[in-house]
Order: structure tokens, then C-alpha cells, then sequence
């Protein structure tokens, strides 16, 4: 009864999807042919300009060898197609390319090429950090840059990808449904995408993130109705 309602006012719903940091777990069983064509463009279509971008590779150690091998080389012919583009601002690629440096400078090596800042454009970028408290491992970049991971098991990939503040999407690429079921279970994020590829987002399903990204409900179909309206009871006079 103390609150008026000019202060009831400032009560309004929020939504806000605030970005994502995702990872792709690739598991011992991915079909690497398959799996790392599918990695690359989703990481560097767009200058990586995109809250669903996987931008964290969680590679299972017996397989690492072959998937940077395929990695470098899908990466070196996508390098220029014209779906990765330029990054929105030139400071941005400022900043991208000063992110590297600095995570370079921290521990991580650089596994492409060094191509250097070109006005708005930064080369598209892989990474391998070790060290999963690292700048470039838990801030999402948004820009051309792929962090690669190393996991020595399937516990261990999911402590990896779960090991950051934000949660909006993972990926998981295995051809196990027992490995799916697993990651899809214990994945603390709002999107779980089965193998590589851009998340198909639908638009009567539910979008939203867990953790750092996002705050209140989901969005699209059925949610945004829900934000926008109240529900209100009528029951019967005999009831």
C-alpha cells in the first residue's frame, strides 16, 4: 500500500537476449568431412557477426590432428567468400584484431595465418586456448574468430562448453544418441543444434538463452504473445 503508481510503473517486463559465446562439441565419432565445413561457415559467415555463431570448437583430443588439418584448409578456401564480409564498424576491427593479439600474447597460438586488420576487414581466425579462464574464451568476440578447445572426454567437453556465462546454443557432433542425449541433458543453454550448421531458428519456436544471455522469457511464437499480454480467469456465477 506504500508503493504508488508512479513507482508500480517502473515494474515493467523485460526481455533482452543479450548474445551468446556458443560451442560445438565434436565428439570422437564426428564425421569430420561432414562436421568441419559446417563449423567454419558457421563461425566466419558474417565477419562472425551473430549471437548463434559457434565460436568455440570443444574438439575431442584423438581427433584433434585431422580436425584442425580440415579446419585450416576449409578455412583457407572460405577466406574468400563473399558470405564473410566486413565487420559493421572499422574500430570494431580494431578491437577484433586487438583481441587476438592480446590472447596471443596471454598463452592461446594463432593456427592460421597471420593477415592483419584491412580497414573494416579481420582474416578469418582460428585459435587454440588452453586456458578455459582466458579473455578470448569467455567474452563473446563477435567477430572472425574461432576458439578451439581441446576435451578429454565427453565430461570434460561439457565443462568446457558449459564454462562461460553466457548460454544461449550448443552444438553437438557425434552420431551417438546416447552422446546427444548427453549433451542436450546436461548443456546449460537454451539451444541445443545437432551438428554443425547455422541454427536453423523457426519462428513458432522458442528463442532465448540461458545464463548472461538472455533475460526474461523466450522469444518468438506462442512466448511473444505471452509477454505482451496477461491472462485473466472468468470463472462461472455457479462455480
Amino acid at each position: 500500500s506504500d508503493v504508488c503508481s508512479s513507482d508500480l510503473a517502473r515494474f515493467g517486463r523485460t526481455l533482452l537476449e543479450l548474445g551468446g559465446n556458443n560451442a560445438a562439441i565434436v565428439a570422437a565419432d564426428a564425421d569430420l568431412a561432414v562436421v568441419v565445413p559446417e563449423l567454419v561457415r558457421n563461425a566466419f559467415v558474417y565477419s562472425g557477426q551473430r549471437c548463434t555463431a559457434i565460436r568455440r570448437w570443444v574438439v575431442d583430443e584423438s581427433i584433434y590432428d585431422e580436425f584442425i588439418e580440415r579446419a585450416l584448409t576449409e578455412t583457407a578456401q572460405f577466406a574468400s567468400s563473399p558470405l564473410i564480409g566486413e565487420l559493421i564498424t572499422e574500430s570494431a576491427a580494431s578491437r577484433v584484431e586487438a583481441a587476438i593479439e592480446s590472447a596471443i600474447a596471454g598463452g592461446a597460438v594463432r593456427l592460421t595465418p597471420a593477415g592483419g586488420k584491412r580497414k573494416r576487414s579481420v582474416p578469418p581466425t582460428i585459435l587454440r586456448a588452453d586456458d578455459p579462464t582466458s579473455d578470448i574464451v569467455q567474452n563473446e568476440l563477435f567477430g572472425p574468430v574461432a576458439v578451439v578447445q581441446v576435451s578429454t572426454s565427453l565430461h570434460h567437453a561439457l565443462d568446457l562448453a558449459n564454462g562461460v556465462q553466457q548460454g544461449l546454443l550448443v552444438g553437438v557432433c557425434s552420431s551417438d544418441p546416447v552422446t546427444i542425449e548427453r549433451v542436450a541433458r546436461e548443456s546449460a543453454v537454451g539451444i541445443v543444434q545437432i551438428g554443425g550448421n547455422p541454427v536453423p531458428v523457426h519462428p513458432d519456436a522458442p528463442f532465448g538463452g540461458w545464463g548472461m544471455s538472455g533475460i526474461g522469457p523466450a522469444e518468438h511464437g506462442i512466448w511473444d504473445m505471452q509477454f505482451y499480454t496477461r491472462p485473466r480467469t472468468i470463472y462461472g456465477l455457479s462455480s
